[in-house]
């Protein structure tokens, strides 16, 4: 986490699953955390559960009627129902499993009407040629958008492997 000794403010924060943070300072400094920014960083860490629980209904549930989903070897989501057949395929895979998901800045413009949070993740995977358990690693963005009811919902989600592709 990065903060702004000054205001006091939250610059960037990081998430992670499994590491082992001092919240007692944390708490201690008493560093105020914009809602904004607490509601996409829980969202984001939400997302981690949902694949692992397989709940498709879960996961469409983040996004916007105009999320656009992009990921490696596969077109563009851009309709619900392209969508869900992507995640769809994506969770009937046996060996998924998204591993870890740290996220190193997440972000709101002043406006307070869109966001976005810069991570990582790691996931295990069923290689489509192999057939074989595989790792997956890479970078993701994902943009939000502060909804009518004050709720954050993803517009876009965009997601790079740093895995060679097979040949």
């Amino acid at each position: 986490m990065v903060v702004d000794k000054k205001s006091r403010q939250i610059i960037c924060t990081a998430i992670t699953n499994g590491r082992c943070h001092d919240f007692r300072l944390f708490k201690e400094s008493r560093t105020f955390i914009h809602p904004d920014i607490k509601a996409i960083t829980a969202d984001v860490m939400r997302w981690t559960s949902d694949f692992n629980t397989r709940d498709l209904d879960k996961l469409l549930s983040h996004y916007t009627d105009e999320t656009v989903v992009v990921v490696p070897g596969a077109p563009a989501a851009r309709t619900a129902e392209t969508r869900r057949a992507l995640l769809k395929s994506m969770i009937e895979d046996p060996n998924l499993k998204l591993n870890s998901q740290e996220c190193s800045r997440v972000e709101v413009a002043n406006s307070g009407e869109m966001g976005f949070a810069q991570c990582t993740y790691n996931m295990t995977m069923t290689d489509p040629i192999s057939k074989k358990p595989v790792i997956d690693k890479g970078v993701l963005v994902e943009v939000y958008k502060k909804q009518a009811d004050g709720s954050w919902r993803t517009v876009s989600d965009i997601a790079s492997s740093e895995v060679p592709p097979v040949k």
